[in-house]
């Protein structure tokens, strides 16, 4: 199936539904999970404000 046939919705839904799906590699955490704790090592989350879109 040609990537072009595949909904913006599905893919959205898909996105969502890799980056919230623990992983063994990850110490049974989510993409999500771990790319939130390094952006907390960058960023005081408290005077930062950003949406990530899921």
């Amino acid at each position: 199936m040609p990537i072009k046939a595949v909904s913006e919705e599905t893919i959205r839904r898909t996105l969502k539904w890799y980056n919230t799906l623990p992983r063994k590699l990850l110490n049974y955490r989510t993409p999500l999970e771990v790319f939130l704790e390094e952006v907390n090592k960058i960023v005081d989350l408290d005077t930062v404000q950003f949406h990530i879109a899921i």
